[in-house]
């Protein structure tokens, strides 16, 4: 790593420190003008009812969406999973005004762990980035006995 590359890490951490710390008193956020919903002090009900109030229509129904990502070779996942809608997805369209879950993000074939686990970062940080609000997506890859996913520990 270069001495730049560095100094920019060092100041990123620095700044993200700094703004936890700042957010956090109470005081202080409220005199930043701060909303309600980004102060980890403010109570859990007025954080909700502030973000919630600022939210479009659009925004919250985004939230009760879901995406299926991983396909086999055929493209299929469920049986009759494309009778009632398009096969087609434009990703970036779609997490535009947010998305509530991302399904089985590891998909329905083999992936190794750490190939599926950056996969599923990236996808996180883009629905992150697109949104207004920065609410990253449910994640769905589990069931009964652990996580469902090659090479996963199940109990």
């Amino acid at each position: 790593m270069g001495v730049s590359t560095r100094r920019g890490c060092v100041r990123k951490c620095y700044a993200t420190f700094v703004a936890e710390r700042v957010l956090s008193d109470p005081g202080v956020a409220a005199s930043l003008d701060i909303e309600t919903w980004r102060r980890p002090s403010s109570p859990v009900e007025e954080r909700v009812s502030d973000l919630l109030s600022r939210m479009s229509l659009r925004e919250k129904v985004a939230q009760l969406r879901s995406l299926w990502l991983g396909t086999d070779a055929s493209g299929q996942v469920a049986p009759h999973q494309h009778d009632f809608g398009s096969s087609s997805i434009d990703w970036e369209e779609l997490i535009n005004d947010g998305l509530g879950q991302l399904t089985r993000p590891y998909g329905t074939v083999p992936v190794e762990p750490e190939v599926g686990a950056r996969r599923l970062a990236l996808m996180q940080r883009r629905v992150i980035e697109a949104g207004e609000f920065g609410i990253p997506a449910m994640v769905h890859e589990e069931c009964l006995t652990g996580l469902t996913a090659w090479k996963a520990t199940i109990y």
